[in-house]
């Protein structure tokens, strides 16, 4: 009977030492599982009891290197990620800027070809005009033939203002289209 109780206390005595060092080692593990939790990797658990629990140990340690390895990572193509978007926010800023200064240009541009075209205008008028008084008039062949010169030159210039003009209205967005009668054989046969 005595022999019994010494296994029975042998054996009580080694479940408790084995479920102390269970539970001791389990709450290691579980502190080191919160730290984890909080980002700090680089919090290591140490257990010096049986193998398993050092293999545990172990395995755990590996895992939480990783861990720390894969989150450094991500911290920095994070902050990689970061600084490609601030310059692509810069860019973007001053590609708006350039086509704001663009647009302006452009606007500056229509304007000084509409108001060259109309001041270019009035004198060619007057050219044509002139021109066409003196043809009218009783002149020599050699006169006639060089008004009739100076009138085709301030017809063809006069072709090309208006072209230009044209181009300012619709830079503008002032373009009206006419409809009128065409012949298209009256235009393609000389």
């Amino acid at each position: 009977m005595v022999l019994y109780l010494l296994i029975f206390f042998s054996i009580l005595t080694s479940w408790y030492f084995l479920s102390q060092s269970v539970h001791r080692n389990i709450k290691v593990l579980n502190e080191a599982t919160n730290e984890i939790m909080k980002n700090n990797y680089s919090y290591r658990v140490c257990i010096n009891d049986s193998y398993e629990f050092k293999m545990i140990g172990k395995v755990f340690n590996e895992m939480v290197k990783k861990i720390e390895i894969n989150s450094n990572e991500q911290e920095e193509k994070r902050q990689l990620i970061t600084k490609y978007v601030e310059e692509i926010k810069i860019v973007n800023e001053e590609m708006f800027l350039l086509k704001e200064k663009a647009d302006k240009a452009n606007v500056a541009k229509s304007r000084f070809l509409a108001n060259m075209s109309h001041e270019i205008r009035t004198p060619i008028n007057a050219i044509v005009g002139l021109t066409q008084l003196s043809l009218k008039n009783e002149t020599k062949p050699q006169q006639i033939h060089y008004l009739e010169k100076i009138n085709e030159s301030s017809d063809l210039l006069m072709m090309i203002i208006n072209e230009i003009l044209d181009f300012s209205k619709i830079e503008a967005g002032k373009m009206t289209l006419e409809l009128i009668p065409l012949k298209l054989h009256d235009i393609m046969v000389p």
